[in-house]
């Protein structure tokens, strides 16, 4: 149809028809047209690697412009990133030319190993390469290269990989350096002064060996710790990174360059042990960590007791400040030995290759970490202790408690000189140092003006969010469990032994699925009634402000109940603090009651009595059972079901009655039950006779033993740790009245039990004499001197023996021990006439 609207007659020729047709075609082709003239540009192949390379960015900027030419502006953006990225290559390979292979190879694994949305940006890849290139002095030290993962099924330890008992052959005091001007800063001009890195320590070589005399401690901190493997162990096969880390690697990345800066990590010349790098996920904060799982199983880690929130609190009765402190990066203070920093190797791939890392300092996973990190600053700790000091050092988390504002200052002013004198990197925005009645210490709150203690805002909303995550899945995994029953069992100075008591059917959960099996965490399995009812027991508690507990508890029970439990029934008395019998109570045994545990029987009859009383009788009550292992699981729960289960409806009953305790009364015969048969006292350690026959003749006649058994005993009357024939009852200190009334008391305790003894015996104003090794570093000293340090003046009079003197007398427990396992004291060793009566 023409302009005018008309028909072209068939066979006639349009211009203006043609001249559309034209325009249409054109519009239609014209992309591919463009596409045919601007092809993309092909790099040329040229010899020198140099020329490519250039050639290959060259080529890059054409294409960008040509295929930009739509959008001209976003076309010379790519193009001036792409340039910049280039200078810094060029940078870093001026600096290092071996560095930028590194960089492609990294820049591989990263595109290879990481999640959607977390690979690494190539400035933190330079920055990796070039500290990976400029290699690690170290290991350029001449000694022979080794091979790389040394057969994994090879028997022996190598030679590398040695114990310390080759030390006392190299001789001399002057093996850790000549002594030189001490000035009690860092010496490093390559770290900043406040940072975390291995040498800190030996910088400050001449305080330690001021400080301690010990040479084992002197040479770790001079030439690092050397791994103590068994000889035997096979070697484990080198993996790679697990799944966590390949999916955050811009967060590993990022990490291993703040480690590599440091020197806490460096390039693995020749690793003996490739372990897998892991990364763990807390809230929203994220932890690198190397997986030792299968080198520690060639590990041994040392038996030691770590200064918890059960050792202080004997010392908070008399406290009014606190002041903590808490050490950077802690871990990381302690040097690892040349040799053994190859067994701490990692590779940033999966499966594992080159490059490769290894920790040149103490990691986080290494079995017998917790050990060393507390056996190296234990010198420090005894020397504030000697000062009088009231110091507490909970692995790198430290408290400090004093009486008055002017002792706790005192206290803060050493303690932060001493630290600095050490070498050690105090991290100031997690410390408070200026003396407080309020405090936070391992995520307990005590306040020493209200006198209570409690769980922290951030620890009770961290209990609320695991609760509700078990309960809202339809079947939690075994790993989720094992971190519930972890949490409860780090709550007991705030909730007792329920913390222990109500996990007890998640726990039986964890230990079935877990039975023989290495990697049973990720087994899942439904929830029981059992295990919802303890999650609702915890929410209950936490919605009621029940996380919470007072310095000065005092049970004073207006009731008393004796159970028992014959072949045939059930019996209980209940008595009024007037000694008279107010209710009796009988009941037969069921079917089956004859073929239960005699454990299981004195439950029923607990449980039979308090749900009677529970419908009219209020008040705090005193239970006695002639059963040790019911006393147990009352107080701890058991991981047998049917014993768990009556002592869950015993504590219900009780929540409606009142406080209640539980305690041992002894008969002439008793069948200890499986809970007890594993509890061993390895404190069975006595005085020889010539030295009680010497304290008598000084002091007077002894009337009773506190701390002893049938056969250790000085005299007739005695109380004893567990039931057994003639003693007055198991736990002195559950029976204090009753053994403060016998007489002058002979006081033998195992040496963690002083802070209390001294506490209860100030109390009850009690007299007896104290026999005890003197071991500074102890809690157990810091009861016995003032905050100058001298011998608190209630010790009226005393005599100390000097060390190898024979005066123990060691029991089967104590002989597999170590200090108290000789006749000879390892430490000086006091007699001391103690009277809190005036």
């Amino acid at each position: 149809m023409t302009d005018e609207g008309q028909v072209p007659a068939t066979g006639s020729f349009s211009m203006e028809l043609m001249r559309q047709f034209k325009d249409e075609f054109l519009e239609m082709i014209a992309p591919e047209l463009l596409a045919m003239r601007k092809g993309d540009e092909k790099v040329p192949e040229l010899s020198q690697k140099g020329l490519q390379k250039q050639a290959e960015i060259n080529v890059q900027v054409i294409n960008m412009l040509n295929n930009g030419a739509a959008d001209l502006g976003k076309a010379v953006e790519e193009v001036v990133g792409l340039l910049k990225r280039r200078n810094q290559e060029l940078m870093l390979l001026d600096k290092d030319p071996s560095a930028l292979k590194n960089v492609e190879k990294l820049r591989a694994i990263a595109a290879v190993t990481s999640g959607e949305g977390s690979s690494a940006g190539d400035a933190q890849l330079m920055a990796l390469a070039q500290l990976m290139g400029q290699g690690d002095t170290r290991s350029q030290r001449g000694s022979a290269r080794r091979q790389w993962f040394p057969a994994a099924g090879f028997g022996g330890r190598q030679s590398g990989v040695r114990n310390f008992s080759a030390y006392s052959q190299r001789g001399g005091e002057r093996a850790f350096g000549t002594k030189r001007p001490f000035s009690g800063s860092s010496t490093s001009g390559d770290f900043p002064k406040r940072k975390v890195y291995p040498n800190r320590l030996s910088e400050h070589i001449q305080f330690w060996c001021e400080l301690t005399g010990e040479r084992w401690i002197l040479e770790v901190i001079k030439n690092g710790y050397e791994i103590p493997l068994d000889k035997h162990f096979p070697l484990p096969a080198p993996e790679g990174m697990r799944k966590m880390a390949k999916n955050n690697m811009n967060f590993v990345i990022t990490e291993i360059n703040k480690l590599r800066e440091t020197g806490v990590v460096s390039v693995a010349e020749s690793p003996m042990v490739v372990s897998p790098l892991q990364v763990a996920r807390n809230g929203e904060k994220l932890r690198l960590i190397l997986d030792l799982s299968k080198l520690n199983k060639g590990l041994s880690p040392a038996r030691f007791r770590q200064e918890d929130w059960k050792t202080v609190w004997p010392f908070l009765s008399e406290a009014c400040y606190a002041a903590t402190f808490d050490f950077r990066s802690g871990y990381h203070h302690i040097k690892i030995s040349e040799a053994s920093s190859d067994l701490l190797a990692f590779s940033l791939s999966d499966p594992p290759s080159s490059p490769f890392l290894k920790f040149n300092a103490l990691p986080f996973g290494l079995s017998t970490a917790p050990w060393l990190f507390t056996k190296i600053f234990r010198p420090l700790v005894g020397r504030w202790r000697a000062a009088g000091i009231n110091i507490f050092l909970y692995l790198d988390d430290g408290l400090i408690l004093a009486k008055t504002r002017e002792e706790a200052e005192r206290a803060v002013r050493m303690v932060r000189e001493d630290l600095k004198a050490a070498g050690v990197c105090v991290a100031e925005d997690k410390s408070n140092w200026v003396p407080s009645a309020q405090f936070t210490w391992l995520g307990i709150r005590g306040d020493l003006s209200e006198r209570t203690v409690r769980l922290t805002g951030k620890r009770e909303n961290s209990l609320r969010d695991q609760i509700s995550l078990l309960k809202r899945s339809r079947a939690p995994s075994v790993l989720d469990r094992q971190k519930m029953c972890g949490y409860l069992s780090s709550l007991t100075i705030v909730a007792g032994h329920e913390a222990i008591g109500r996990q007890r059917q998640m726990a039986s959960v964890v230990a079935e699925e877990t039975d023989g099996l290495e990697r049973a965490g990720s087994i899942r399995r439904q929830l029981s009634e059992g295990e919802i009812s303890e999650l609702d027991f915890w929410k209950e508690k936490l919605e009621s402000g029940g996380m919470i507990r007072g310095m000065e508890e005092e049970f004073e029970p207006q009731w008393f109940l004796f159970t028992d439990a014959s072949a045939e029934g059930l019996g209980a008395v209940l008595k009024n603090g007037s000694g008279q019998t107010v209710m009796r109570m009988s009941e037969l045994g069921g079917t089956g009651f004859q073929n239960e545990s005699s454990a299981l029987r004195e439950l029923r009859a607990v449980l039979m009595a308090v749900e009677r009383m529970a419908s009219w009788k209020r008040g705090a009550v005193l239970i006695h059972t002639d059963s040790q292992a019911a006393v147990i699981i009352l107080r701890k729960g058991s991981m047998k079901r049917a014993l768990q289960s009556v002592a869950e409806r015993v504590w219900e009953s009780l929540r409606s009655i009142g406080q209640a305790k539980y305690i041992w009364i002894p008969r002439e015969q008793n069948k200890e039950a499986d809970e007890a048969s594993r509890d061993f006292d390895y404190d069975d350690w006595a005085v020889q006779n010539w030295a009680f026959e010497w304290a008598q003749k000084r002091w007077g006649e002894v009337k009773c033993d506190w701390f002893a058994d049938e056969q250790n005993t000085k005299t007739e009357l005695f109380f004893s740790r567990l039931p057994e024939p003639g003693t007055l009852g198991a736990d002195v200190f559950e029976n204090v009245d009753k053994a403060g009334s016998i007489g002058l008391a002979w006081w033998v305790p195992p040496p963690v039990l002083i802070p209390r003894l001294m506490r209860v015996a100030r109390q009850k104003k009690l007299r007896g004499i104290l026999a005890t090794p003197l071991w500074k570093t102890h809690p157990s000293y810091q009861a016995l001197v003032n905050e100058r340090g001298e011998f608190i003046p209630e010790i009226r009079d005393s005599r100390i023996f000097k060390v190898n003197t024979k005066i123990i007398s060691p029991g089967r427990g104590s002989q597999r021990g170590e200090r108290m396992a000789s006749e000879f004291c390892r430490s000086p060793f006091m007699l001391a006439f103690i009277d809190f009566s005036f």
